[in-house]
């Protein structure tokens, strides 16, 4: 079973949330975050596209993970494989008391609207969610940094 997350990606008009199966714990999602906006560049700052590319992103480095080619797993698929599974979007927003519903342990809220990406990082409840910590992503240096304190001490544990 995986550590499953929701991801909030949002700019000044509209919010779309993806849910991720598995390596949901900050150590994980935030160096994924900052590979994936390296590599999707200045595409990183229209949402629809983020989305679209974000996708693709996890997909064909779900592919890598497996040891796979895109190739081989279009030509062979299964419905198992990281082609068909790990990732989708959710078609209602959730509210925060909802996100439990999808068995998720982390939630992100990844803002687009400035140069520096906002990341804030939650710990999913019973009753809610409850804020761990933000970091942000620098547009032009291609890097996260400013991790406050707390997030700080959630990567190392």
């Amino acid at each position: 079973m995986g550590t499953r997350s929701i991801l909030e990606f949002s700019d000044s008009s509209a919010k779309v949330q993806i849910y991720r199966h598995w390596d949901g714990y900050p150590k994980d999602v935030l160096p994924d975050l900052e590979k994936f906006f390296v590599w999707n560049g200045q595409r990183s700052s229209d949402l629809s596209y983020t989305i679209a590319n974000f996708f693709l992103w996890s997909k064909l480095d779900s592919a890598k993970v497996m040891e796979q080619s895109a190739k081989e797993m279009f030509d062979k698929p299964s419905h198992n494989d990281g082609l068909h599974t790990g990732f989708g979007i959710i078609p209602t927003l959730c509210q925060d008391s909802e996100l439990e519903s999808y068995e998720a342990k982390y939630f992100y809220r990844i803002g687009l609207a400035s140069k520096n990406f906002e990341i804030k990082v939650y710990d999913v409840t019973q009753n809610g969610i409850q804020y761990i910590g933000n970091c942000f992503f620098d547009t032009e240096k291609n890097v996260l940094f400013g991790y406050d304190e707390e997030l700080t001490k959630a990567l190392k544990s």
